[in-house]
């Protein structure tokens, strides 16, 4: 995707930015950390904006996102960064931008998508929540009692992460994002501001993506050529005590996952056709946007 005028014009640009941090505060410096790695966020995202008094003051950004979806490989429309300048609210920019986005998606993809803490916004343009679920599985009873996964070293090991992103295999074919490695670097940096949730597995080839809370792990990826089966995986992640999946288990028939129930964070809806409706499915963290 060629990089939009917008980015490419600073004065424009700067005034995009100053809109995100209204919204984002950390925003525009977590962008520019995931850029300093490679994973550039202004050559993947197309802005639309609304402007008023020669600035900006209202953005929606639209996404070109691989995805397994049903079996299936499809791109959608992903809605990203909806904000705008607090004293320009109730005024109509929201929704204009909006349109232009939406008049641009219509014609390329049949399916938008998006994720939000307040569904009653985007409710009137069609979107429509879907509910999505978590599960937890426990660890092997057999195989190594020491952890052996470790956390990446951004500097060394970042070539062999884009390297294991741009090969995988999709970690669902239920639900799963199969961009080469762009949203999963912005997505992680923009939960932290580093590489902090990823973690190689030497001894399986692998890398996974989780969150260490006490003795809890989440487990929210896994990079690899070849799924590894769980009990080898399982053996090998942090932490003590059953393991949380963020993401639908299906191609780990061997972890005998257990549906918690719904996700508890944040809304996943959708616009268009959506073959998933009454199945049981998770948007891995790093897949939402």
């Amino acid at each position: 995707m060629q990089i939009h005028p917008i980015y490419r014009d600073p004065l424009r640009r700067g005034q995009l930015q100053a809109v995100l941090a209204s919204a984002f505060p950390s925003l525009p410096a977590k962008v520019d950390a995931a850029r300093a790695l490679g994973f550039d966020w202004d050559a993947v995202t197309t802005p639309f904006v609304e402007l008023l008094d020669d600035r900006i003051v209202s953005h929606v950004g639209v996404l070109d996102v691989p995805l397994r979806l049903d079996g299936r490989a499809v791109r959608v429309a992903g809605i990203h960064a909806v904000c705008t300048l607090p004293a320009y609210r109730r005024r109509g920019c929201y929704r204009r931008a909006m349109e232009r986005a939406l008049a641009f998606v219509e014609p390329r993809w049949e399916l938008a998508q998006l994720y939000t803490d307040e569904p009653a916004l985007y409710e009137p343009f069609g979107f429509r929540a879907v509910p999505t679920r978590r599960w937890e599985a426990s660890r092997a009873a057999s195989g190594p009692s020491s952890e052996t996964a470790r956390p990446v070293d951004a500097i060394t090991e970042l070539p062999a992460l884009v390297g294991a992103l741009s090969r995988r295999t999709p970690l669902s074919h239920r639900y799963a994002s199969v961009d080469d490695g762009w949203l999963f670097g912005i997505d992680a940096l923009l939960s932290t501001g580093d590489l902090s949730l990823v973690w190689r597995v030497p001894e399986l080839d692998a890398f996974v993506a989780g969150r260490l809370e006490g003795e809890r792990f989440t487990l929210c990826d896994v990079i690899a050529t070849e799924l590894p089966d769980w009990p080898a995986l399982a053996s090998r992640l942090p932490g003590r005590g059953p393991v949380r999946l963020a993401f639908t288990p299906d191609r780990f028939p061997d972890a005998h996952a257990r549906l918690l129930g719904p996700a508890e964070d944040g809304y996943y809806m959708v616009r268009g056709p959506f073959p998933l409706h009454g199945q049981d499915f998770a948007v891995p963290p790093l897949c939402q946007h």
